[in-house]
């Protein structure tokens, strides 16, 4: 089992909670300050998921199998998410933001480099 999973579930939450407060949901328009250092947060909180979820090691083939599914299922669900932004401001706006399509080619071109990568390597 994976002892670190606490605490990478809490970096987790906490990733999507500063991540809601730079949407502003309650419409509290945060000053210039307060939003910079909400992305400061966000951009350090981020490196240690970033540590946490690189150095994750599978001590048996089922945590290799969850870490596998749960990888992939994570590729599906950013791809398909920046997807369906396209497809919606394609639709509704008539105008595509062009970050949502660097998403969409940039995990695409990571998926299949890494993967031929691995493959060459083993």
């Amino acid at each position: 089992m994976n002892t670190k999973l606490p605490i990478t579930a809490l970096i987790s939450i906490l990733i999507i909670v500063l991540a809601i407060l730079l949407l502003d949901p309650f419409m509290l328009l945060m000053p210039g300050s307060v939003t910079m250092m909400v992305i400061l947060l966000l951009a350090v909180v981020f490196a240690a998921y970033t540590i946490f979820i690189y150095r994750e090691q599978a001590r048996d083939e089922r945590e290799l199998a969850h870490r596998m599914a749960a990888a992939r299922l994570a590729w599906l669900i950013g791809a398909g998410v920046a997807l369906i932004g396209i497809v919606y401001e394609g639709l509704l706006e008539h105008t595509v933001d062009q970050w949502l399509i660097f998403t969409l080619v940039a995990t695409v071109i990571g998926k299949l480099t890494v993967r031929s990568y691995l493959e060459k390597k083993n």
